[in-house]
């Protein structure tokens, strides 16, 4: 880390230097945090609905035709008789087999949490966004009243000039 030095309105302020890559990566890490809220929404919703039909599908035993992604960007096509549990990707490598009650309950508790934490997120920039902006006018204000003192300061001091000046020629 290092240390500058920058003069502002003649006088020195000392500030920390942030390495750039540091501040990158703590706002890529903040959009990604939010993508994987907003994106995983819509992914839970579509699990839940797959979940749905394949019990339905179940229940009626009929067979299911499907297509789905084996790996990237390699499709498969299915016939599915007969089932009777789905495996849901919990992440790090983990998979888990649970039957569709379970599932759907798991799918639910899931989907409610992450719309909950987007509700909180959303309030949360809300509220930041409303702070910077007192923030942003508060400093102007600040700033103004720096500027008209030193207007005043200038025309005290022309006018203690223009009457030194003016106590001089007489």
């Amino acid at each position: 880390k290092q240390w500058y030095q920058r003069r502002v309105h003649g006088k020195q302020w000392y500030q920390r230097r942030v390495h750039g890559k540091q501040w990158y990566q703590r706002r890529v890490h903040g959009k990604q945090w939010y993508q994987r809220r907003v994106h995983g929404i819509p992914e839970i919703k579509i699990n839940l609905e797959a979940i749905n039909t394949l019990s339905k599908k179940a229940e009626e035993g009929e067979a299911l035709n499907a297509h789905f992604e084996m790996c990237d960007q390699l499709f498969v096509k299915a016939k599915m008789e007969n089932v009777e549990k789905v495996c849901l990707w919990l992440g790090a490598n983990v998979m888990l087999e649970y039957t569709f009650e379970e599932a759907r309950e798991m799918l639910t508790s899931n989907l409610t949490g992450a719309e909950a934490k987007l509700e909180a997120l959303l309030k949360d920039l809300d509220f930041l966004k409303e702070q910077i902006t007192t923030m942003e006018v508060n400093m102007s204000r600040v700033y103004n009243a720096h500027v008209k003192n030193v207007r005043l300061k200038k025309e005290l001091e022309d006018a203690a000039q223009a009457g030194e000046a003016a106590g001089k020629r007489s």
